[in-house]
């Protein structure tokens, strides 16, 4: 492994993003549940179906928060480092093979156009 990425650096970043998702899953999940529940409830849904809907906000909920907080954590500085997204170099090609070779020459080339 890279030594800058210590176990300490992985955990601090680790920690900035997952406290802050887990706070915002169960504000918010909390804030939209109660507000389904409260208008199905009024509306006559059953208690089965206000809590099948209520596990997919929870969910929708954790799946935003986690993303979010995930961008959140990629551009905050940690102090003594801080990630960087860079684009990789493009690979070298290889060089090619006798048969691609021999299909390019001027030679065979050349024949097809008599």
């Amino acid at each position: 492994m890279d030594d800058r990425f210590t176990t300490s650096r992985v955990l601090k970043a680790w920690w900035a993003m997952q406290w802050r998702a887990v706070l915002a899953t169960f504000v918010g999940s909390l804030v939209l549940i109660a507000l389904f529940s409260f208008f199905a409830a009024l509306m006559g849904v059953s208690k089965g179906v206000i809590m099948m809907f209520g596990n997919i906000i929870y969910t929708g909920v954790a799946i935003f928060a986690s993303f979010y907080f995930f961008g959140y954590s990629l551009r905050k500085d940690y102090g003594d480092f801080r990630f960087e997204i860079s684009q990789k170099p493009p690979e070298a090609t290889e060089p090619p093979t006798d048969r691609e070779t021999d299909a390019e020459s001027p030679e065979s080339s050349s024949a097809g156009r008599n």
